[in-house]
């Protein structure tokens, strides 16, 4: 087992206690106290119905029949017995008697503390509004909520600032579930969580990530922030990018405008093939002409040059007609023109200013952009709320200003955040965690399930669907150009193979190891027919497994590797996974919880890196010479893969990032920073099949090394263009393995909403639990409040149906829509993201009902056991495990 000697530290942005004073404890032990009298209501009443039925039948005095007959209807329908009922009632055999007697005194207990409810209810609402202004009005949450939501903190100003007329029940249910967000879970929305990176303090072997030197220092207290916490403000990149390709396109000086051949082009006979720009990057052929063949023999020769440097080699001046060649071939995407402004530009504003502001037409952009800039200063050094709304939405006017003025439509920006940037909290200096015993035997326990990872890995199917088409289509020892082989396996429309593997791609990605089995078992290659038997029958075994006393499903460390290990023939040998993971304690010291899975090599750890200010700049030792860095070193070693990171922004703010390899993939657009000969040109890669696995390989056949092309960044690779998803899915480690919250074991709910609860066990091996206990339940039989019904009512109703249904409280729901995943669409819905549920929040309450009010019968409601249960500051640790 190998750690990555940094990781990512992530604590929720309020402690876990402020939920504890959201809720109406009173009116909640009420209805627990009334829904346990009536479950013991309803057992007596079910014994009285049996002797009652022994009366009945048993002959009767005359006339009495029909009396026995209403009492034991009352008696089951919890009437009050009056009258003959409660004359008849006093006839019976003494035991029967008492029991009766036993039952109306429980019933009026019930009435009398139903009748106080709404009462109590009331009070606790009063009291949960007031905590709920004042956990509002601190700073970390008030901030967040100024800026991702202030038309929600405008609505609410007033009561915040001492209006003692609350705000609409809607506003605040709205407002409580920002607050749960922001107490319950490590939200990276925001501030609502702070961010950094730490270390290891041990001195135990691991393989760095950075090259950084351990900081000795005491454990991470998990109670509360370990570091002090410091607010980042991010202009939104990918708008500034846009802006910059904008200007490329219309009127840049042939001084700063610069060419160069597109990365992905290969010449093949009289043509040129290659990708067009993103978003589609659809791959387009050309005629190669004597003419065109000399203008990209010169662009190469050049390299990336300006287009005055490029004009001047071409001839005598005045360059009309070289000109007007080049700017159908720039519109054709065969050469590629653009601002010398990197896709990871760390000061991309600062940058665009500079460019923008010595050229006289563009002016106008520049003034705004200054604006612009002018904002985001005065935003970092405002501190009241009104000024910060103020300030957002005029950063937001500037810079839609710019994009006007630079011939963009700024409705592009629609659902985005209501301001030109994004604020994110990061943590200063969090200390190092110990790297003791017991954190190392749950760390080897997640390299053990790392092999079982490796067959499951929804990806691996798919590349082994590429293999067989590349086999069929050029065979088994053929090497040829990469878009060469995407062109051919996304224009194929007769091939089986070709179409089999369009369809696996396209499945919905939380569906995992469980339900494509069928799918996997119908393709017509064999290989992806042998991972479905080897996955099935892992599964097969697994589920094999009973719970033990305690409920828990325990898999032994040696079976996840013996089990992963049958397919190695397929996979390869395990590789580096990140696994997102929550600490707890037991009474057998820390243990860990698996939120999720993805492929390792800096995904979201150099995101946070970014943010922490630790970008790489032209003077960092990545852009300049090989580093003193064990994993970057064995990169540029003549053993293993060279990893070459796709490094394009990707019109998304969030894929901006800190380098993660030494090398990057020369995609389509992408501005690098990095040395030109540190970027592999797509065009150059080449395709292969390895002698071992059968799996297509990537050669650079400049460095004769293999390429491994991993997505960094934090987008998901559903959204990547075709291609480079295509490189991210078949050549590298998968980004998104395991979804959150994914049961990869079970299949619960997914093909029709259960009309009773169907419940799955929690799943551990050794020190770290891989499943949460879950309980699913159809949406359409969970209470709904009705139209004017009373508050205290509906509570009630809840409480007594959880209690049946055997759902714990608290815990987390979340709502998934069943057509949507049948469609494939159901992903990335908002209603996918776990709400914390606590029924003695009523607010939270609310926010369920409202969530399954439409189409209840199309939704299934996911319950999730509160592991580790919010205490302290929750916190989430990313770690990088081999």
């Amino acid at each position: 087992m190998q750690v990555a000697k940094e990781f990512v530290i992530r604590t929720a942005g309020l402690e876990a206690a402020v939920l504890d004073r959201l809720r109406c404890e009173r009116a909640h032990r009420a209805t627990q106290e009334i829904a346990g009298a009536h479950e013991k209501l309803s057992a007596l009443a079910e014994e009285l119905s049996r002797e009652l039925y022994q009366v009945i039948g048993a002959d009767p005095p005359t006339g009495s029949k029909p009396v026995l007959v209403a009492l034991r209807r009352a008696i089951h329908r919890g009437l009050p017995l009056k009258g003959e009922l409660r004359a008849a009632a006093e006839a019976l055999p003494a035991s029967t008697t008492v029991r009766v007697t036993e039952w109306e005194r429980l019933r009026s207990e019930v009435a009398r503390a139903t009748a106080a409810l709404p009462e109590l209810l009331a009070d606790d609402l009063s009291g949960a509004r007031r905590e709920l202004r004042a956990v509002t009005v601190r700073p970390e949450l008030r901030d967040a909520l100024v800026h991702v939501q202030p038309n929600l903190y405008r609505s609410l100003a007033g009561w915040l600032a001492g209006d003692d007329r609350p705000p609409r029940e809607r506003q605040l249910v709205s407002l409580v579930k920002y607050v749960a967000r922001a107490a319950a879970k490590t939200s990276p929305r925001s501030t609502l969580t702070a961010s950094g990176i730490t270390t290891w303090s041990s001195t135990r072997p691991a393989w760095t990530a950075s090259g950084d030197a351990p900081i000795p220092a005491r454990p991470a207290p998990f109670g509360g922030h370990p570091a002090p916490v410091r607010v980042v403000v991010e202009p939104d990149a990918a708008a500034l990018h846009r802006i910059a390709a904008a200007l490329a396109r219309a009127d840049a000086p042939d001084a700063l405008l610069l060419v160069r051949p597109n990365p992905s082009l290969v010449r093949t006979g009289d043509q040129v093939c290659f990708l067009g720009a993103p978003p589609s990057s659809a791959v387009r052929r050309m005629r190669l002409t004597p003419a065109v063949d000399a203008i990209l023999d010169l662009l190469t020769d050049l390299g990336e040059c300006s287009l005055e440097e490029f004009l001047r080699r071409c001839g005598r001046p005045p360059y009309t007609q070289v000109r007007q060649f080049v700017a159908k071939l720039i519109e054709t995407g065969l050469i590629e023109a653009r601002l010398p402004v990197a896709d990871q530009e760390p000061d991309l504003l600062g940058r665009l200013l500079q460019l923008t502001s010595g050229t006289d037409h563009w002016q106008p952009v520049t003034a705004a952009l200054t604006a612009l800039a002018a904002d985001l200063g005065r935003y970092r050094a405002a501190t009241g709320p009104g000024e910060r709304i103020r300030l957002a939405a005029s950063s937001n006017g500037h810079l839609e200003e710019a994009m006007r003025l630079a011939g963009l439509s700024p409705s592009r920006r629609a659902g985005r955040h209501p301001a030109a940037f994004d604020e994110h909290a990061i943590l200063a200096a969090p200390p190092a965690i110990t790297l003791d015993d017991s954190w190392e035997q749950a760390l080897t326990d997640l390299s053990a399930f790392g092999a079982l990872v490796t067959l499951l890995d929804r990806n691996l199917p798919v590349r082994h669907c590429a293999a067989h088409y590349f086999t069929r289509r050029f065979g088994r020892t053929a090497e040829i150009p990469f878009v060469l082989f995407y062109e051919a396996i996304s224009e194929d429309t007769e091939d089986p193979v070709a179409a089999g593997l369009r369809l696996l791609r396209t499945m919905d990605p939380t569906e995992g190891g469980v339900v494509p089995l069928a799918r996997l078992t119908a393709s017509v290659s064999p290989r992806v027919r042998e991972v479905a038997r080897l996955r099935a029958g892992a599964l097969e075994t697994l589920r094999a497994l009973r719970p033990g006393a305690d409920g828990v499903v325990r898999i032994p460390p040696e079976l996840a590797i013996k089990l992963g290990a049958t397919a190695a023939h397929l996979t390869g040998p395990p590789g580096t996974h990140a696994y997102y993971v929550q600490p707890c304690t037991d009474e057998d010291g820390l243990r860990l919880v698996l939120n999720s899975v993805a492929g390792a090599g800096g995904r979201g750890r150099t995101r946070v890196e970014r943010l922490a200010g630790r970008h790489r700049t032209g003077d960092d030792p990545l852009a300049t010479a090989p580093p003193d860095d064990d994993l970057l070193v064995a990169e540029l070693s003549k053993d293993g893969p060279l990893v070459a990171e796709l490094e394009n922004l990707f019109d998304f703010t969030l894929n901006a990032r800190s380098p993660a390899a030494t090398h990057a993939i020369g995609y389509p657009s992408l501005s690098s920073t990095r040395r030109p000969d540190l970027v592999a040109p797509l065009g150059e890669l080449t395709v292969s099949l390895d002698p071992i696995t059968g799996l297509p390989v990537l050669r650079w056949p400049r460095l004769r090394r293999q390429v491994v092309p991993p997505h960094t960044g934090v987008m998901s690779e559903i959204f990547l263009p075709p291609p480079a998803r295509f490189l991210a899915e078949v050549f590298a480690l998968t980004p998104t393995v395991l979804f959150p919250n994914q049961n990869w074991l079970h299949d619960v709910g997914r093909a029709e909403p259960p009309r009773t609860v169907v419940h799955t066990p929690r799943v551990d091996l050794g020190r770290v639990t891989l499943l949460r206990r879950t309980w699913a339940i159809s949406a359409a039989e969970v209470p709904r409040r009705a139209s004017g019904e009373d508050d205290a009512r509906f509570l009630l109703r809840m409480e007594r149906w959880r209690r049946e249904a055997g759902i714990p409280a608290p815990c987390f729901v979340r709502i998934l829509n069943v057509p949507a995943l049948r469609a494939g669409t159901g992903l990335f819905a908002k209603s996918r993201k776990p709400l914390y549920f606590d029924p003695a929040n009523w607010f939270l309450l609310l926010a369920l009902d409202r969530d399954i009010r439409e189409r209840p019968e199309e939704k299934v409601l996911l319950f999730t056991e509160a592991l580790p249960v919010p205490a302290g500051r929750v916190t989430e640790f990313l770690v990088e495990v081999s």
